[in-house]
């Protein structure tokens, strides 16, 4: 049991990861602008999902307190879409 709780903690802290990189994106567009420009906005989707569905699988598997870390990605993935739709 405690595996899997060290494997969920590591999926949940990837999307955590994917979340920071968004908002730094929002930040400090220059700096992140570089490094994903070339690979275009299918990229921002997918890293947005990860960011939603990593904490989910880490919630499921490990500590329910990962289900937060999913609230933010939400959150985030609804400004990602009300910013692209406008």
């Amino acid at each position: 049991m405690i595996e899997v709780r060290r494997y969920s903690a590591l999926i949940g802290l990837l999307g955590i990861l994917c979340t920071g990189l968004f908002w730094l994106a929002l930040l400090a567009p220059q700096r992140v602008d570089v490094l994903l420009r070339p690979y275009g906005l299918y990229v921002w989707f997918g890293v947005l999902l990860a960011a939603v569905v990593l904490p989910t699988i880490a919630a499921f598997a490990g500590s329910k307190r990962w289900l937060l870390a999913t609230a933010l990605g939400v959150i985030t993935l609804v400004k990602f879409f009300l910013g692209v739709a406008s």
